[in-house]
């Protein structure tokens, strides 16, 4: 596998190829009603923002080594400033939509059950038309969170993670309030950034002008990439066992438990580690317990091999197998993985 890889090395498994971005928690969320859902993380669903912010973040650095307008300069620290607040909405987004539960981290922890369950959400019409009314209570509350304090993200963050920070909150709040006051008081220190700054300030005093330099810009840029490698290390050591292989495997317990098909996906399936994927040939059971057990045993081995599903009819399939064929068609359709 490749979890530690430098960014410029970083790629999907051949066998998401056809996948440019998995978004598998707003499935999980649209289907939450159904018992003994799978879980539907992986680690590349949740790295993704982390490769993306840093790819984004080392193109500026390499800007920064040349002649540049003071302007341009100015530019690339907002850019800066703003890829780094986009990937802690990103990342807790995708985290929240795969652990729904972890909503009651973003509400904090010292509201009492009653408090929680009236707790009022607003419900668009959209909302309701797309059915990813979850998903979108999940964004809107991240989005909110993120707009009013980016203090308050970075320890949702580590309570979501349950990680040791190395990260100065108060280093990186400096830095955006400096971007702050760059946009809209020309770099004129006010009482905004005189009370949201903390144990680290560049002035004291109102009415003084913060220095935006090459030498700044540079040390706030290295230093937001280095607190996003440093989540980059909690996020990979906590979902590094979250593979391609190990969703396979959830999803055909999910399939065939209570069945007369084993759930022991070994006995159909070759196991490719290295590639993270399911391979050929496959061993087909020898018999088929029942209509709905051959149908789903059929949407299984299509899903590699591209091969016919007979039979397709709904007729087979009592409510609770329809929604549970719903749900694999948008986690397959998802993930398209390539055929032999």
């Amino acid at each position: 596998m490749h979890y530690n890889m430098k960014k410029l090395d970083y790629k999907y498994p051949d066998c998401l190829s056809n996948c440019n971005d998995l978004n598998l928690g707003r499935i999980y969320t649209r289907f939450r009603h159904i018992p003994n859902l799978p879980e539907l993380t992986t680690i590349y669903e949740i790295e993704r923002p982390l490769i993306i912010a840093l790819d984004s973040l080392e193109s500026i650095v390499a800007e920064l080594d040349r002649e540049l307008s003071n302007n341009t300069l100015k530019g690339l620290f907002v850019l800066g400033v703003s890829h780094f607040e986009v990937f802690l909405s990103d990342l807790l987004k995708k985290i929240v939509l795969l652990h729904p539960d972890s909503l009651n981290v973003l509400n904090g922890k010292k509201e009492n059950k009653e408090k929680a369950e009236n707790i009022k959400y607003e419900v668009s019409v959209d909302n309701l038309v797309s059915g990813d009314v979850t998903a979108n209570i999940i964004e809107n509350k991240i989005n909110k969170l993120c707009f009013d304090n980016i203090e308050a993200v970075i320890k949702k963050l580590k309570e979501v993670l349950k990680y040791d920070s190395k990260i100065s909150i108060d280093k990186i709040v400096e830095i955006k309030e400096t971007r702050n006051l760059l946009l809209h008081n020309n770099l004129i220190v006010n009482d905004f950034y005189l009370n949201k700054t903390k144990s680290i300030k560049r002035a004291e005093k109102k009415g003084e002008q913060l220095l935006l330099d090459r030498i700044y810009v540079k040390e706030s840029i290295a230093y937001i990439i280095d607190a996003v490698k440093n989540i980059r290390n909690s996020v990979t050591t906590r979902y590094s066992n979250y593979t391609i292989i190990e969703l396979i495997k959830r999803l055909w317990i999910f399939t065939f438990s209570g069945s007369g098909i084993p759930t022991l996906i070994e006995d159909f399936w070759v196991m490719n580690y290295e590639k993270d994927i399911i391979d050929g040939p496959v061993k087909p059971p020898k018999e088929y317990f029942a209509s709905s057990e051959k149908f789903f045993y059929e949407i299984w081995k299509s899903q590699r091999t591209g091969s016919d599903v007979s039979r397709f009819s709904m007729v087979h399939l009592d409510s609770r197998n329809i929604n549970k064929l719903s749900f694999l068609v948008e986690v397959f359709g998802e993930l398209r993985f390539p055929y032999w």
